[in-house]
């Protein structure tokens, strides 16, 4: 691999990111919180360190972003009933209808914004190659967020 497919990977996915903290500021969101917040949906509520092994970051980092959640009414940070040194977290009923605004409002328009000169089979094709960028480095969130599988419309009203 050269030195300008990394330096166009690391391009593409700071691109990528930047038009959806740009989209979600509307909503009061960055994307990490979106991830977080995807993930609660996803999986229900999980313990901090559960949640900051499966995205990968630092417990600063993620006590940090926690902590805006909890000030915006996203999520709610609660103890454990089996540990009390453990931190529950849990999404509101109001993300419920931010998902849906956001699913409604935006992933089309970003979906095809990302997609945009690339055929259905280009597509496929570059999600496996990023996959397996991604576990070659150590990337373990495939199994958390089920890259690669459909995911279930959410039902809104």
């Amino acid at each position: 691999m050269s030195r300008a497919a990394i330096f166009a990977l690391k391009r593409a996915s700071q691109a990528t990111r930047n038009v959806m903290d740009e989209r979600l500021a509307a909503y009061g969101l960055t994307s990490a919180q979106l991830d977080i917040l995807l993930y609660l949906e996803m999986r229900g509520d999980s313990a901090q360190r559960d949640l900051q092994a499966a995205l990968g970051i630092t417990s600063a980092t993620l006590t940090r972003i926690l902590d805006g959640m909890v000030a915006r009414g996203f999520v709610e940070r609660q103890a454990s009933e089996t540990d009390a040194r453990a931190k529950l977290i849990t999404i509101t009923a109001a993300v419920d209808e931010l998902l849906c605004q956001l699913q409604e409002d935006e992933e089309r328009i970003f979906l095809a914004r990302f997609a945009a000169g690339f055929d259905e089979q280009e597509i496929q094709t570059l999600t496996i190659w990023l996959q397996r960028l991604a576990a070659n480095m150590g990337d373990t969130s495939e199994a958390i967020f089920g890259y690669g599988a459909p995911l279930a419309d959410k039902e809104c009203d």
